[in-house]
């Protein structure tokens, strides 16, 4: 078995999900289900599309930090159920869900998202 990411609500080729985003006003929710099976971790990176900027670009969400720009990452360690909330740009037409798993052969990501 091989570590791998699914979703209901978006369109998995793992280790990716790209969800639509298109007409979403505020924010959106993400819901990872996350079983580490016999792995270390793994690391969640989100990424969008503006078609105002590029027509398939994704661009990763990121962050200052002093003078350095870094992306923002979620890493899961523990088998459980998250739920966390992200903000959307007008014009964004799509989040893309990026996984890199750590060790391990059998850990498995349910990745979902909704509009708020």
């Amino acid at each position: 078995m091989a570590n791998g990411v699914t979703s209901n609500t978006g369109v998995a080729v793992s280790p990716v999900v790209t969800f639509k985003t298109r007409n979403v006003q505020k924010s959106v929710f993400v819901y990872v289900d996350y079983d580490k099976g016999n792995g270390t971790n793994v690391t969640l990176k989100l990424a969008s599309v503006n078609p105002s900027v590029h027509a398939s670009n994704a661009y990763e969400h990121s962050t200052f930090a002093t003078a350095t720009i870094a992306p923002i990452t979620a890493t899961f360690d523990t088998t459980g159920k998250y739920r966390f909330e992200i903000q959307v740009t007008p014009g964004e037409s799509q989040f893309v869900a990026t996984f890199a798993f750590t060790g391990g052969t059998t850990q498995a990501v349910i990745c979902d998202l909704y509009p708020n």
